[in-house]
């Protein structure tokens, strides 16, 4: 990840766009440090972190991925792997959790900015 930050702004900078790391997102100072031995346990999905979107889009990015090679292939898919890609999807959807999932404007007026993205 400290590769990634130094990079990020040195690119971004040259066409004169913003750098695409929120460095706030990567302060893990709190959680361990070089003296650590033993990492802490990951957090649970269903706590509202900064860093859940991502861990959540690169899984569901596996799917996505699946279905823009159907789409673009030029081999026709039997019903049964369509009906086994669908499936697959549906159980992707499933593992999503509620504060990821979009809702009504009254009942997350409260929420923290970085979940509504």
């Amino acid at each position: 990840m400290l590769g990634s930050m130094q990079i990020d702004p040195m690119i971004s900078f040259q066409p004169g766009f913003p750098g695409n790391i929120c460095l706030e997102s990567c302060d893990t100072k709190s959680e361990f440090d070089e003296d650590t031995r033993v990492l802490p346990p990951s957090r649970p999905e269903n706590e509202p972190t900064k860093l859940i979107w991502f861990v959540v889009k690169g899984r569901q990015m596996i799917g996505v991925s699946k279905v823009c090679q159907d789409a673009l292939s030029f081999k026709a898919k039997s019903e049964v792997e369509n009906l086994q890609l669908d499936h697959e999807i549906r159980r992707m959807w499933t593992t999503i959790r509620d504060v990821l999932r979009t809702r009504p404007h009254l009942e997350s007026i409260a929420d923290a900015p970085f979940l509504s993205s």
